[in-house]
């Protein structure tokens, strides 16, 4: 194994000790284009193959990015501490693969780690005030103004918390480790990191596995259209399968009824909470925006998935105490001080806001379409980007990158076909960046497939361990849900 830079008690990072496992922290350049002397640390853990009762390492190994950028800046910490974390990695381990866990910079234990617990604090804030929609995003922006200015005043060169650096991290770290193949599984944000990991140093990978895939290249701008037809999917999905339907009829007609009426008169749902080991109460106030933004929390998880129609059927028939879960949920999410909210941001508005606006320019007519709740969100963003100088590269730089160069690794993509983030635009433009690809659409599932469908944990060992696709499971462990 190689020498961290500083050992660490796997305890630190997850709540198991298992054998074969170690952890600690390396150093790196702040930014790898520069000589100077400021670093960054970044944790890692390395998890053994258990095919051997050797100590030595595997000849291979994945790499999975952790941490992630916008919508999954947690990384190593209290998140993994809560339930067990390894064992979903059995499967590579005892095909023969190590595994290697790497967290992104600004996330989880890395220092610095970019956190701005004045968005939670803004967040309560807008709850207990009952603003309005827009003044809940004015409140929200005012609190990422106030992080980037206590950051920036810790004298944190955020304009290095980007895409670029975070890729030379890990082949940094890829150069040092003592592997002779190397695979990639990488989930949502981590998987633009695996394609610009690919375009700076080509076929470092001999495998790619890309899970709720985003295109290092694409971003079209999610708004609440995208959210209302992730719901439709799902409600959907449920008028085609025997059980759900016998059991929730005229579901679409159920959800438009429940729309309506929260718009008109929203509902306050006590919720409880804790903060550390205090118990508190809240109570939000729930109108049609704010129910929509709950159901696509819900829509992350396959299980809160098949629960959508049972709580959309009892909102119906004015059960309102379904909402208090989805309240619960939706409040630790807005709350959770583990998010890196500033390096989110930093990545969006450097990189994915100016692919946003060259999606505009290409599709005109959007704009114009956008309701009234999406042309406030997406303008306050802008407002947003504004606060945070950041220096941006053009927005057809990545587009220029591979106009004439595809990824010529072999890659397996997987997406649920009710991912409430992911669309087929996403998953076709990642594509296009493959010469050489397999999509497996999983039925059933949303965000993050992997850590949900055993059957595509099974599928990824397949890929890694054999040259063909042939062998590739069909799975169906999500739509039996609905069954």
């Amino acid at each position: 194994m190689p020498a961290f830079t500083r050992n660490a008690d796997c305890l630190d990072f997850i709540n198991e000790n298992p054998q074969r496992v170690t952890c600690g922290f390396i150093e790196l350049p702040l930014n790898h284009n520069k000589g100077d002397n400021n670093t960054i640390t970044l944790p890692i853990l390395i998890a053994g193959q258990t095919r051997s009762l050797s100590a030595k390492p595997s000849r291979k190994a994945i790499l999975i990015p952790g941490g992630g950028g916008p919508g999954a800046s947690i990384g190593f910490g209290l998140p993994y501490q809560q339930n067990e974390y390894l064992e979903i990695y059995s499967g590579l381990r005892s095909a023969g693969f190590d595994v290697v866990i790497l967290d992104q910079r600004g996330t989880g234990l890395a220092k610095p780690a970019l956190r701005c617990p004045e968005t939670a604090t803004a967040f309560i804030n807008s709850v207990s005030e009952k603003q309005t929609f827009e003044d809940s995003l004015e409140t929200y922006r005012n609190s990422l103004n106030e992080c980037r200015t206590r950051l920036v005043s810790q004298r944190i060169a955020l304009q290095n918390f980007d895409t670029y650096q975070s890729a030379k991290d890990y082949l940094a770290v890829i150069s040092k480790l003592p592997y002779e193949w190397w695979g990639v599984l990488a989930t949502s944000y981590a998987t633009v990191l695996a394609q610009e990991m690919e375009l700076l140093q080509p076929s470092v990978f001999d495998r790619i596995v890309l899970d709720s895939p985003v295109a290092v290249d694409y971003q079209r701008p999610f708004t609440f259209e995208l959210s209302e037809s992730s719901i439709q999917r799902i409600i959907s999905l449920c008028e085609i399968t025997h059980r759900c339907n016998s059991q929730y009829k005229n579901l679409e007609n159920k959800f438009q009824q429940v729309r309506s009426r929260f718009k008109q008169q929203p509902i306050s749902i006590n919720i409880e909470f804790y903060e550390g080991r205090r118990q508190q109460q809240a109570i939000l106030e729930v109108d049609d925006a704010t129910l929509l933004d709950m159901l696509i929390l819900a829509a992350y998880s396959n299980h809160s998935i098949a629960n959508i129609p049972w709580i959309i059927d009892g909102l119906y028939k004015g059960n309102n105490n379904r909402l208090r879960q989805l309240a619960t949920d939706y409040w630790y999410y807005n709350t959770d001080l583990d998010f890196a909210s500033a390096l989110s941001w930093v990545i969006h508005c450097k990189e994915r806001q100016p692919m946003e606006k060259a999606y505009l320019r290409r599709h005109p007519t959007d704009y114009n379409n956008y309701s009234d709740v999406s042309k406030a969100a997406f303008n306050q963003e802008k407002l947003t980007c504004a606060d945070w100088p950041v220096e941006s590269p053009s927005a057809e730089s990545k587009n220029k990158a591979l106009e004439n160069t595809l990824i010529t690794t072999k890659a397996l993509i997987i997406a649920g076909d009710l991912d409430p983030v992911i669309n087929h635009d996403d998953i076709s433009n990642t594509a296009d960046n493959f010469r050489d690809k397999h999509i497996m659409m999983i039925p059933g599932t949303g965000h993050s497939v992997w850590f949900q469908s055993a059957c595509t944990r099974q599928n990824t060992v397949i890929f890694f361990s054999n040259d063909s696709s042939t062998n590739l499971l069909d799975c169906k462990d999500g739509i039996n849900q609905f069954k």
